[in-house]
């Protein structure tokens, strides 16, 4: 179940739940119940974050560290049901990688253009932290994603104007 700690304000006009997003925090008669929460769907893309501005305003990793509705998930598999928490370790905040610390990993390389492996090292942290992370600083046009032929993906540090 989401927890309401991540201030949301409107509720399921269903079944009353917050957030009004499908998931499996709604009830299993309810219209908007599913399996997993759903982040690609149209109801879930049609309002953005009245914190931090992202979309799905869904609570997630791919929220500004300082968001209210951020947290940092390492996933193990699809959850099962809304039961089913062994899928999903919550990261201690100091196991993170902090933005500033990836971007100081790229900008002290000597050609900047790292995978998650790499900054992970760099950092002392898990591939898991540096990897959202690094998928975040991506988001917001910091970083090139590009996903190679061999299922690895690598990253490069754009300048301000969002150009390598």
């Amino acid at each position: 179940m989401i927890s309401d700690g991540y201030g949301y304000r409107r509720s399921c006009k269903h079944c009353g739940v917050k957030p009004f997003s499908e998931g499996p925090h709604h009830g299993s008669g309810c219209v908007r119940h599913q399996s997993t929460t759903a982040t690609e769907s149209e109801l879930a893309l049609s309002k953005e974050c009245r914190h931090c501005g992202v979309r799905p305003f869904v609570a997630g990793p791919h929220h500004a560290d300082d968001c209210l509705r951020y947290f940092d998930v390492e996933s193990t598999g699809a959850l099962a049901d809304a039961d089913a928490d062994e899928g999903v370790r919550v990261v201690d905040p100091s196991e993170r990688a902090t933005l500033d610390g990836v971007l100081a990993a790229f900008e002290s390389a000597e050609v900047p253009l790292l995978t998650a492996e790499e900054v992970a090292e760099r950092l002392d942290r898990s591939p898991e932290a540096a990897s959202s992370a690094l998928n975040r600083l991506a988001d917001r046009g910091d970083l090139y994603r590009k996903r190679l032929g061999s299922g690895a993906t690598v990253f490069l540090l754009l300048d301000e104007g969002g150009s390598t």
